[in-house]
């Protein structure tokens, strides 16, 4: 298709039918299916910080332990 010869009609068809099919193809994407199906509803496991008690997860024992409510 020549760039010149291009009607603003043709070029928005173009634009919304690549969006719609662009969404399309996300919307059905199998791996986001098989990564929802691998998904673990098991909860990272705590310790208790110093002499506090408080429970944290165990990746939060740096720094972010005072950010867990």
């Amino acid at each position: 298709m020549n760039i010149s010869k291009l009607s603003r009609r043709r070029f928005f068809q173009s634009l919304f039918g690549g969006a719609a099919a662009a969404g399309i193809s996300i919307k059905f994407n199998p791996l986001e299916a098989l990564a929802k199906s691998l998904r673990s509803t098991v909860e990272m496991p705590t310790r208790p910080l110093g002499k506090t008690g408080h429970q944290v997860k165990i990746f939060s024992l740096g720094g972010q332990a005072t950010l867990e409510k």
